[in-house]
Order: C-alpha cells, then structure tokens, then sequence
C-alpha cells in the first residue's frame, strides 16, 4: 500500500515546537482513510505477544497462544510478580507488540500494510521532514513495532537512550479516547520523581515525535477502558538504510513466529 503525507502539515511550527520542547505531535499525520486500514488490520490480528519487563531487565515474551494455556489465574500471578516491582523504580513496562522491522534491519512481517507502512517511516519525504524536525542530519531508518495496551499495560519513566537512537515516535491508531482511561504518553521533567510537564492523551492519525533521550512513560490503562490503545512506536536511525537494503535484497525474513 502507498502512504503520503498529509497535506496539512504545519513543518515551520513542529520545528519551533520541537526545537523549545524537544516533542511534537503531528496530527493528522497521513490521509484518514489510511490510518484507518492500519487501525482495522490490528484490530484484526490475532498473534499479538504479550512482552513484560522487570526491574531486573528480565522479558517474559508470551504469544496468545501461550497465554491461554496459562490460563487467567496463572497470567494474574505472573503480573503481580512483575508489575510491584516495576511500580517502585527503575523501568518496567506491560504491553502487547507486532514487530515490524527490527533495529538490525530485518523484517519481522511479511509483505503486507504494516511492512509497507514500517518502510514509509523511513522513506527519504519522511526521514527529510523528521531530519528537518529533528535537526539530526542523515536520518534514513527506523525499527518499527505495534503496540496494544490493553488494562493493566503501562511502561514506567525511561528515555529510550540506547542503540544510537536520534529520535522516537509513538505513532497513535486510538478513538474515542477519555483522558481517565489512562494510557497517557507523559513527559517528565526528569528520571527521578520530577514534575510531569506534559500528557499526550491517545489519538487516532497523529505521530508523537520526541527526541531522545527524553525522560517519559506510559500511564497505567483503567480497567474500564472500553478499547485498547493502539499505536506503531519506534525509533529513528543515522546510516543504517544499507542493512535493511541488505536484508530485503536477500529476502532476509526473521523467524521465529507461531
């Protein structure tokens, strides 16, 4: 599928925007039929895996599948082990993903919207306008996943600093959203237990775009949200377009999936 720009973009006041704040929304982002396919396909998807974090930096990485054999109590035991301790310090974080491409530059997905979506991020209309954002010159890749925060998801204070990361962006697929069902991309002032200075509440067609590193973290979805909280998230690279030329040239296809 074939994605553009929205014709309404404002890239004179994202930069002012950006470069005082260090974040930007852009919204909309592409044209609102296309979004909406992105947002219908992962409403869709059924191979969704389950990815918790613990203080220790400890992944439990289940697949649907797995998850119901485990069964409810069992999964309810496995998040009250993690989720106390994430809640104290340090960065722990719940939460469903699709992996689109990955940060060597290998596709996760075969060829279908979210592919063609994951490869338009970093087509040269968007690596320029997020370069000219951004002020980080040569930006040509980023590693793409979906994530579905369902209630009781949420991702503790933390700012993506590693890896060589320029920049992240949380794309927003989400409707009808109310600020108390939580979900809330916030923008602390610092790691430790600053001031929040801003909370981005989940949006449909609208890319969140911040620098990094920027102290920030998801907030705990209520239990009585009525949707979940969908959105494809990443980060932006300097010269690294030839690895994922490199794998699609060799038809590089990472496995591993039910």
């Amino acid at each position: 599928m074939h994605f553009t720009l929205h014709s309404n973009l404002d890239r004179v006041q994202a930069k002012r925007q950006f470069a005082t704040s260090g974040w930007v929304s852009l919204r909309p982002f592409i044209a609102d039929d296309q979004a909406e396919l992105l947002r219908a396909h992962l409403l869709e998807r059924d191979d969704w895996r389950l990815r918790l974090r613990d203080l220790d930096g400890h992944y439990f990485d289940l697949s649907t599948r797995e998850m119901e054999s485990l069964g409810e109590a069992k999964m309810a035991a496995v998040r009250a082990m993690i989720a106390p301790k994430a809640g104290q310090q340090g960065f722990g974080n719940s939460h469903s993903r699709i992996r689109i491409i990955d940060p060597d530059g290998r596709r996760e997905e075969t060829r279908n919207i979210l592919c063609d979506f994951g490869e338009f991020l970093f087509s040269p209309p968007v690596a320029e306008l997020v370069s000219d954002i951004t002020g980080v010159a040569g930006i040509d890749f980023a590693d793409t996943f979906a994530a579905r925060y369902d209630p009781g998801d949420y991702a503790t204070n933390h700012n993506d600093g590693i890896d060589e990361r320029k920049a992240a962006f949380v794309f927003g697929l989400t409707k009808s959203w109310r600020v108390e069902w939580g979900g809330l991309l916030l923008i602390h002032e610092d790691e430790g237990e600053g001031e929040v200075r801003r909370g981005l509440v989940p949006a449909f067609n609208c890319l969140n775009l911040f620098t990094v590193p920027l102290p920030h973290s998801v907030s705990i979805v209520a239990p009585f949200a009525k949707e979940p909280r969908l959105s494809i998230t990443g980060w932006y690279y300097v010269d690294r377009a030839e690895r994922y030329i490199e794998h699609a040239m060799s038809g590089s296809l990472n496995e591993g999936k039910e």
